[in-house]
């Protein structure tokens, strides 16, 4: 009996100590294949600030009227220290704008939403820090071509009313037409800075900071309005730019394959 436990034990610490050999050889795979050149996937998301709003005026708004946010997935590929990618974005896009009428001595408040389906071509360079590699610094550039828009106002044209109050604190109502202008931005850019950390040794945590710029507004409405005797004519240009932060899970394909064919 003794000597059957003793072989029952000797059997257990063996099969233990080749499961933690096992563990440590794929940990190895895995880290080696994570740090190789190679093709990747790339799920984002993030936050962007695009406009300043005039929170002393308006509190009710918040102080995230203008924060929206943004997700997506990319395929690219990795050589040396260059990368870059391609994928689609979703952009949620809320404005607030505050529109003064000096001839009615107020403001007007407009809230429009804009959802944006965007692919991204991104390059990205950067230098691993350290002996072991597991960060990395770089900038980047993106060039992001607008597919197609979800907005508030579907058609090219239409008519509203707002209310507001007047200096006296009744309220008015503003009549208005406003249509959409020829002229549309197809694109927008982005330039920034990022890092990259090497986590559970065989993917990467990616986080960036960036700035979004267009050369001309991705939409404009222009509004014509009348009350009270009175009209006037303003733009409102809708533009996907301003700051963003944005963390991104990388998985390098190498990895996926060995995980894949265990």
């Amino acid at each position: 009996m003794i000597l059957i436990t003793a072989s029952v034990g000797l059997a257990q610490g063996y099969s233990s100590n080749q499961k933690k050999a096992l563990r440590w050889e794929n940990k190895e795979k895995h880290h080696a294949a994570a740090m190789e050149d190679g093709r990747y996937l790339l799920l984002n998301g993030g936050l962007r600030r695009h406009k300043d709003f005039d929170q002393l005026t308006h509190p009710s708004f918040g102080n995230y009227s203008n924060i929206n946010g943004n997700y997506g997935l990319h395929f690219g590929e990795r050589r040396k220290n260059f990368s870059y990618d391609l994928g689609v974005n979703y952009y949620y896009h809320s404005q607030v704008l505050s529109q003064t009428l000096p001839p009615l001595d107020g403001k007007l408040i407009l809230s429009s939403r804009m959802n944006t389906f965007v692919m991204p071509v991104s390059l990205k360079y950067d230098i691993p820090v350290g002996n072991k590699e597991k960060v990395r610094f770089g900038a980047n550039f993106a060039t992001n071509w607008i597919m197609f828009h979800i907005f508030e106002h579907r058609s090219s044209e239409g008519t509203s009313s707002f209310s507001w109050n007047n200096s006296t604190g009744e309220s008015e109502k503003i009549n208005n037409t406003w249509r959409t202008a020829d002229r549309k931005g197809r694109f927008f850019f982005k330039s920034g800075i990022h890092g990259e950390i090497l986590i559970l040794n065989s993917s990467f945590l990616l986080i960036q900071v960036s700035r979004a710029f267009v050369l001309r507004p991705t939409r404009t409405l222009i509004f014509n309005w009348e009350s009270q005797g009175f009209e006037g004519e303003f733009r409102d240009d809708r533009k996907i730019d301003g700051y963003l932060l944005e963390i991104s899970y990388k998985l390098p394909i190498n990895v996926l394959r060995q995980k894949i064919s265990r």
